[in-house]
């Protein structure tokens, strides 16, 4: 499960910067979407130095945030996740 915050970060188009386990499922999805990047936790300096990166690269915080934006669409938007609810269900009856 992933955390919630990420949902909303994705869904307004921003990229992801989350301090968490460098080959965890948060870091593998960020990775492989080229919609973030993950800092391990506890590197404060890291995280300030990708924070920055961002913040002064505004070509690659537009394209990060649209990758994440788009990925959101694509698997995580009320209607599909409510299609892949309804899909399991059926598979229980």
């Amino acid at each position: 499960m992933l955390p919630s915050k990420l949902y909303a970060i994705a869904a307004a188009g921003r990229p992801i910067v989350f301090s968490g386990h460098p080959v965890g499922e948060v870091a593998v999805l960020l990775r492989k979407g080229h919609c973030g990047v993950t800092v391990a936790q506890g590197n404060w300096s890291g995280l300030v130095d990708q924070l920055k990166r961002f913040a002064n690269d505004a070509n690659l915080c537009a394209e990060t945030g649209r990758n994440a934006r788009e990925k959101f669409e694509r698997h995580f938007d009320k209607p599909l996740a409510m299609k892949q609810w309804m899909d399991l269900l059926r598979t229980l009856s």
